[in-house]
């Protein structure tokens, strides 16, 4: 447990000095386009694998983080 709080002690600290008092990190939110219903589960596993390595960016060092739609494709959100 010590070497995880290292860890994310390290990234928050390297994090900070990246963004200083009032910077923004602009990322997309998941990597691609929504998983369909019904996708093979290794696939999906895969999917849930690369999101979360997106989305906790901003959570594993307690910052703040916002999803926010820039527009749509094929009416889809992006």
């Amino acid at each position: 447990m010590d070497d995880l709080h290292a860890v994310r002690t390290e990234f928050k600290s390297a994090l900070a000095t990246l963004l200083k008092k009032d910077g923004i990190l602009a990322i997309p939110t998941v990597h691609g386009a929504t998983p369909k219903l019904g996708m093979d589960a290794a696939l999906l596993e895969d999917f849930r694998a690369r999101a979360f390595s997106l989305l906790s960016i901003a959570g594993m060092p307690g910052f703040c983080q916002a999803s926010i739609p820039l527009g749509t494709c094929c009416g889809i959100p992006v």
